[in-house]
């Protein structure tokens, strides 16, 4: 492709974006927009479901939608969704986004805007979706096992000792009690 194709692409993209430059602050986009290809669907979404409330969830949706209105208008992502009986409003418009990202990366809009964060407390908690994945919750129980097996020992050797203590004890006891029966005698 020449350059003069190339140019005649991008202000095309441009021109379908009618954004263009603008900076959405939102903290669910913007962590999904970050995260988006650095992290599987599934833990993304179940990151984002257990921390975003419904009505947070709900307005990053709309928000997303505002951003992209013209292109958006005749996909089915945009549809209000309700609560089932298989999944909650909340996990299908989450769903909602992440496809939306997908459409707009797939015809190249996504550097049309920019998602930021204006408050960093209502961002999850420093942890990428996969650093909070089954193998590092396997990690972590490994580890806490192996405490627990150290602790266990340690219990042993102390009940151990115990044991010992009081045996010695009780000679101790028998052989006062023998001297003081010999000294008396």
């Amino acid at each position: 492709m020449s350059t003069a194709n190339v140019n005649d692409a991008s202000k095309e993209t441009a021109a379908d974006c009618n954004v263009q430059g603008a900076v959405s602050v939102n903290e669910l986009l913007a962590y999904i927009s970050f995260y988006r290809n650095a992290a599987s669907q599934s833990a993304l979404l179940r990151v984002c479901s257990s921390f975003y409330t419904a009505a947070e969830i709900s307005a990053a949706k709309k928000c997303l939608i505002a951003n992209f209105r013209d292109l958006m208008e005749s996909s089915m992502l945009v549809t209000e969704r309700r609560s089932s009986s298989s999944r909650s409003a909340h996990e299908a418009e989450l769903e909602d986004i992440v496809g939306i990202f997908d459409y707009l990366d797939s015809k190249d809009l996504l550097g049309c805007v920019s998602f930021t964060a204006a408050n960093m407390n209502r961002l999850p908690g420093g942890y990428a979706p996969e650093s909070i994945n089954i193998c590092n919750v396997a990690e972590t129980q490994s580890k806490l096992d192996a405490r627990w097996t150290t602790c266990h020992m340690l219990c042993k050797n102390f009940d151990s000792l115990h044991h010992r203590i009081v045996f010695q004890t009780r000679r101790l006891n028998q052989v006062t009690l023998l001297l003081l029966n010999h000294l008396l005698l």
